[in-house]
């Protein structure tokens, strides 16, 4: 239970969810089409999330300095920076597969 309110924290779930769901409305807008609306939305948020950690993991270091920053599970010690890459580059590469192996290189 404690990884899972720690993955939340670094992958910033709620950020993730409202920029998928934006992501999901342009896509909407755009081609009418809701048939492939699973597959984005997995895509989009891995990539969202995976985004997020990363970002977590390159700021760490400042992140020790400012008020508002000092709580994130990387600065705390929830997880080890290493561990956060991990995660990073494992969503980042899932949504770049999940999206390349339904729409392809160029849709």
């Amino acid at each position: 239970m404690k990884f899972i309110k720690i993955y939340f924290s670094l992958t910033k779930f709620k950020i993730a969810f409202l920029s998928t769901f934006s992501g999901l409305l342009g896509y909407y807008v755009r081609s009418k089409d809701f048939s492939n609306i699973f597959f984005l939305f997995i895509s989009l948020y891995l990539l969202a999330s995976g985004s997020l950690s990363l970002n977590q993991y390159i700021e760490r270091d400042f992140d020790k300095l400012m008020e508002r920053t000092k709580n994130r599970p990387i600065v705390k010690g929830d997880i080890s920076p290493e561990l956060s890459l991990l995660i990073s580059v494992f969503l980042i590469t899932s949504g770049l597969v999940f999206i390349f192996f339904k729409f392809g290189f160029f849709p």
